[in-house]
């Protein structure tokens, strides 16, 4: 009989346990939960937009300089607010959706986009000693003096409605000059036809100038003068030389060398850095080139040129007024 009153007593303390445990879990679930924490990164909230921990630190880095530790946070986040609040203000406005601004922003990236993929290409751009000498040598017309003659001229005129008789007097008007014009040997060479193309000359731009007409060079193509008469002059040998008489469809030509300077060829070492300043332009040149036609070729283009036919064109702008004269 005690027996089974121990078993009864185990039994009714086991559910009274029971009971108390479930009235304590009961209680645990229904009380209220504290509220999570507050962001241990965010330091301000202004509208919509955050200014967290990291946002302070890179700006107090920007603004300290070698002393971030002489700034003062407190005044730094007002000035950060501040910002915040006038940019919402300004997309608030829709002033991000400016075409001027847009196109400002535009400009921003890509100066940003040269500077970081570009501008290392055109730092290893670099113009070697061989590369300089190669150009030089394959360009060595571009270094070159032409060859220069000083010529002066007797003119006799002719046309196509002569006569036998009339070409004849003129041919031997020529010969007459020429005769004059010859030096004896051992004279000094003569600068010029002097007194002879006053006498002799038709040509009245050069006729009281003893017939100068200054200097020629070898290979240019268009002169007031008949390349015959700049060839005859480039045949003389020595300054005084006359030539024989030159006919070309305006008349007859008496020429002589008054002077003459030959080919002259600028060395390498003065053109040298020219050169190189010129062959790296090129490079640069091709390479932005090369940079922009990777960039066109990464992306998807369609031109519709039916749509480009039908843009307005803007009137021209009104023309100015004249100033008014200055009074005298």
């Amino acid at each position: 009989m005690q027996h089974r009153f121990s078993r009864l007593a185990l039994g009714a303390l086991a559910a009274l346990a029971l009971i108390a445990a479930g009235w304590l879990l009961l209680r645990w679930r229904a009380a209220p939960r504290p509220a999570p924490g507050p962001d241990p990164d965010l330091v301000a909230t202004v509208g919509p937009r955050q200014i967290r921990v990291a946002d302070v630190a890179r700006e107090l880095a920007r603004r300290g300089g070698p002393h971030p530790d002489k700034v003062d946070t407190s005044a730094l986040l007002d000035e950060m607010i501040e910002r915040e609040v006038l940019i919402g203000k300004s997309l608030q406005a829709g002033l991000d959706k400016d075409p001027g601004f847009v196109r400002e922003w535009q400009n921003l990236l890509i100066g940003r986009l040269r500077g970081q993929e570009l501008e290392p290409r055109l730092a290893k751009a670099t113009v070697s000693d061989d590369e300089v000498r190669a150009y030089y040598e394959q360009n060595r017309a571009r270094y070159t003096q032409p060859a220069k003659r000083r010529l002066a001229i007797v003119f006799v005129a002719t046309h196509a409605k002569m006569n036998n008789d009339e070409r004849a007097r003129c041919q031997v008007r020529i010969g007459d000059a020429r005769q004059k014009a010859l030096l004896p040997a051992g004279a000094p060479a003569a600068k010029g036809f002097g007194a002879l193309a006053i006498e002799y000359s038709e040509d009245q731009a050069t006729r009281y100038k003893g017939g100068d007409i200054g200097w020629v060079e070898a290979g240019r193509e268009k002169y007031a003068w008949d390349a015959a008469v700049v060839a005859a002059g480039f045949s003389l040998a020595k300054v005084g030389d006359v030539s024989e008489a030159v006919r070309t469809e305006r008349g007859l030509y008496l020429v002589r060398l008054m002077d003459m300077r030959d080919a002259t060829v600028t060395p390498l070492e003065r053109v040298a850095e020219q050169v190189r300043h010129s062959l790296l332009l090129e490079k640069r040149r091709q390479t932005e080139q090369a940079f922009l036609d990777e960039a066109r070729a990464g992306t998807a283009i369609a031109v519709f040129r039916d749509a480009l036919a039908r843009v307005p064109r803007p009137p021209p702008a009104p023309a100015r007024p004249e100033a008014p004269p200055e009074p005298r």
